[in-house]
């Protein structure tokens, strides 16, 4: 199976992320692909108490209601107090629902917009298989609303590329990656990569 994984939105209060823009668009341009939702709700909240098995990861559509009438905005500033203590967490859960859909996916693309999100995912792939695997295209893509939208149109273009690294969109505005995470989460000094302005 195909898997796209995403930002989770504001939609979850409403059960139906596919009310972003962003969500439609990503259906559109990878019809043949699963969607899914890294959501902090889930480490935060935990509304269903099923974190420890189902994780961080939401499927689309069929587990909205994990999500449901919820809401947390993934500040930053939040992730990293107490020595990164909500960051280390949220790898935690991404990890666990990573794994239970590891088993299945044959592709998977990752774009994610969301520094915490991002940093997370990245720890939560490296803990499963050690490495970026091939079949794993992940995408680094300004922590700006747009970033998203800029990530989906590079992923369509580069969507049979080789995984294995990851494929880096840096805003000209943006000051380097951020050197105050610890350094499991350093992917930039770990992976080989790819600038995507040069492909």
């Amino acid at each position: 199976m195909k898997f796209l994984i995403l930002p989770c939105n504001k939609y979850a209060k409403d059960g139906d992320y596919l009310k972003s823009r962003a969500w439609q668009r990503a259906k559109k341009l990878f019809p043949d692909y699963k969607l899914a939702a890294v959501d902090s709700i889930i480490t935060i909240k935990d509304p269903k108490g099923d974190k420890e098995t189902l994780g961080a990861i939401v499927l689309y559509p069929e587990e909205m209601h994990r999500v449901r009438r919820f809401d947390e905005y993934p500040s930053w500033d939040r992730f990293k107090k107490n020595n990164f203590e909500l960051l280390w967490k949220h790898a935690k859960y991404v990890e666990i629902g990573l794994r239970r859909i590891s088993k299945e996916v044959e592709r998977m693309i990752v774009i994610l917009n969301v520094r915490a999100y991002k940093l997370a995912t990245y720890l939560a792939i490296k803990r499963i298989y050690n490495a970026i695997p091939n079949h794993i295209l992940f995408i680094d893509v300004p922590e700006r609303p747009w970033g998203l939208e800029k990530g989906l149109k590079i992923a369509k273009k580069i969507e049979n590329k080789e995984g294995g690294k990851i494929y880096t969109l840096r805003w000209k505005y943006e000051k380097g990656f951020p050197e105050d995470v610890p350094d499991d989460f350093k992917y930039w000094k770990k992976e080989k990569v790819v600038w995507i302005n040069n492909l």
